[in-house]
């Protein structure tokens, strides 16, 4: 996001030159292809951060078994409703959860700006 801001604010110095045309030409694809490796790392830690919380989990029922009364300090969810339901199952209550994520954000700015470096037009 702060290269594609960084990238407009210089085109905006650039736009009544004879360069502005070949600055567009060569950094709008660099800002796409960043976007892009962006958002599929972000993709891509997400999904680790729900295997790790699995493991938490795990860790957490154990310890909850090695002395009697461990399961206070190692409290366990019971239903979907629960605060702590993404510690339980590593997945959110709602497919709506998914659009408000940081690499939704990216990717929807990076589609923006492929529709503009596309060389076909766009159709409707």
């Amino acid at each position: 996001m702060f290269t594609l801001s960084s990238a407009l604010i210089a085109y905006g110095f650039l736009a009544d030159t004879d360069v502005a045309a070949a600055y567009l030409g060569v950094v709008l694809p660099i800002v796409f292809l960043l976007g892009t490796f962006t958002w599929e790392r972000l993709v891509q830690t997400a999904l680790e951060d729900v295997i790790a919380v699995g493991v938490i989990q795990r860790i957490r029922r154990y310890y909850a078994t090695l002395l009697p009364g461990a399961e206070y300090f190692f409290p366990q969810p019971t239903d979907r409703t629960a605060v702590h339901e993404l510690l339980d199952i590593g997945t959110r209550s709602s497919w709506r959860g998914v659009v408000f994520t940081t690499s939704s954000a990216i990717l929807a700015v990076n589609c923006i700006a492929g529709v503009r470096v596309s060389p076909w037009p766009c159709t409707a």
